[in-house]
């Protein structure tokens, strides 16, 4: 029952996304709580202080498709027990359903596999509603006599009236509890041969000893979400030895997102260096031009931090000081790779689609892809990113077939101003500004859209015909700005 994707997890929470959306004002949504305040009572009891009880839960923050479902079904072989949340929301997904039979198909046949599964009545199901095997179970009731869940719409501690939710939520860690000391840990496959090729590589850096256990927590969310997580083991205490770790962790795995976790202090400097591993590990993720993602808690004051780096760190655009449920689900978004598009044709094969090419550094390759993405999801047109490769024949090949569509195939291009230096994006004018000389017909939308970080220098080229967008105000890509621009590419040329 350790705390591993190898060994299985202890606990896997089945429920409807509808369950989970957050109230207005509300910190998180009921289901958010439900697992938090699960986590914390079996962490008190006998089998938690022993060796840990963990808990696979999907916040739903990824667009589920079949593949990631079957990604997940793969983890259910190895889950101890499962504990649905019945409600009509339930009932009418078929992912939850799914998950059900999965389980029970996994443990008909395995000690106390009709004690493995836990239901929680979250109200307004009949017994005659729920499925065949879930009727013989009385389950825990979760709602009060007029079929409101205990908590709706947030279970709050400080109310009474939700005392409910947390007594409630007090019996079911005991009885969870007790049912994993009875139930031995399942062998499982490892997690590639298990659920495939993982979604993406994460470079989860170390971090202070005070922020050990919620590095652990992020670990563990990204390892149930089907993501690889390096480095897999400790890093040296030595600075060279431990640089070459990095590296090599960062080389042999080729991660794209490093996320690092942040306090009031840098932690012990390496011996004769001012460099410490958190300061360390930042340097050489910019070094790798890998896309950073860092947290700090709503806690830390930064006025009262002194040390330059430090303070540099804690205030850098990239840090997000936010509750670390939010956090989290940013890094499985960002880290989650866009759907490819076909390119194997550098022609579309409809002509009267407007075709736009969405230019970007590697270090906003995602911003890039999820442009591309809204541009042919919302507006309706042909969209291309950069492809990249380690392989230098592939590379070769991806700019040729870039520098194809600019000449000949695009109506438009939109510059991606993110992360990257503002001399890139000066080249970039300076590129089509050539390539417009060559073309064979005019370029109908020209456009940097300036995006997250906040504060960047602004491009010394600045060009009547190229139209700025100022995405700025947005942690995300605020499409809105972009999509007045598209849509006058649909009439014919020269109109």
């Amino acid at each position: 029952m350790a705390d591993n994707s190898k060994d299985g997890f202890d606990v896997f929470v089945s429920y409807a996304v509808a369950e989970n959306e957050i109230p207005s004002g509300a910190p998180e949504g009921w289901v958010s709580a439900f697992v938090r305040t699960l986590r914390q009572e079996l962490g008190k009891t006998r089998l938690g202080k022993r060796v840990g009880v963990s808990i696979w839960w999907d916040e739903k923050s990824l667009d589920r498709t079949e593949d990631i479902q079957q990604q997940l079904l793969g983890i259910l072989p190895g889950v101890r027990v499962v504990v649905i949340l019945l409600s009509p929301s339930y009932l009418e997904s078929k992912w939850c359903r799914q998950e059900r039979e999965a389980f029970l198909a996994a443990v008909r046949d395995r000690p106390l596999g009709d004690k493995r599964l836990f239901v929680l009545d979250l109200g307004r199901v009949t017994k005659d509603e729920r499925p065949e095997e879930l009727q013989p179970m009385l389950g825990f009731k979760f709602h009060d006599e007029e079929g409101v869940k205990f908590g709706h719409p947030y279970p709050n501690a400080k109310w009474e009236s939700h005392s409910g939710f947390f007594k409630a939520t007090l019996t079911l860690a005991a009885q969870i509890a007790e049912r994993l000391e009875q139930i031995q840990p399942v062998p499982v496959q490892d997690e590639e041969s298990r659920n495939g090729a993982p979604v993406a590589t994460v470079y989860l850096a170390e971090t202070t000893e005070n922020l050990d256990e919620l590095r652990q927590e992020v670990a563990r969310d990204l390892k149930q979400h089907c993501f690889r997580v390096v480095p897999e083991r400790r890093l040296s205490s030595e600075l060279e030895p431990c640089r070459q770790q990095i590296l090599q962790a960062m080389a042999q795995a080729k991660p794209k997102i490093f996320v690092q976790l942040l306090e009031a202090r840098l932690g012990k400097p390496f011996d004769a260096s001012a460099e410490t591993i958190v300061t360390l590990q930042h340097q050489l993720a910019v070094e790798q031009k890998m896309t950073v993602l860092q947290w700090r808690g709503l806690d830390v004051d930064v006025d009262k931090v002194t040390q330059p780096v430090l303070r540099s760190l804690l205030t850098h655009p990239y840090v997000s000081p936010e509750p670390l449920e939010s956090f989290k689900a940013e890094v499985r978004r960002k880290a989650t790779p866009l759907p490819e598009p076909a390119l194997d044709d550098p022609l579309p094969p409809d002509p009267s689609r407007p075709k736009i090419y969405v230019q970007s550094d590697v270090v906003d390759d995602l911003g890039a892809k999820e442009i591309a993405r809204l541009l042919a999801q919302r507006c309706g047109v042909v969209s291309r990113h950069p492809r990249r490769s380690n392989d230098p024949a592939k590379n070769a090949k991806y700019r040729e077939d870039a520098k194809t569509w600019l000449l000949d195939v695009c109506d438009g291009v939109v510059i991606l101003y993110g992360k990257v230096a503002a001399d890139w994006v000066d080249d970039q004018i300076d590129e089509i500004m050539k390539l417009k000389a060559r073309r064979s017909r005019p370029l109908r939308l020209e456009a940097i859209y300036i995006g997250p970080p906040k504060e960047k220098d602004d491009p010394s080229i600045f060009d009547p015909e190229v139209k700025s967008i100022d995405g700025r105000l947005s942690d995300d890509i605020d499409f809105s700005a972009l999509e007045p621009l598209i849509k006058p590419l649909f009439a014919p040329a020269g109109r």
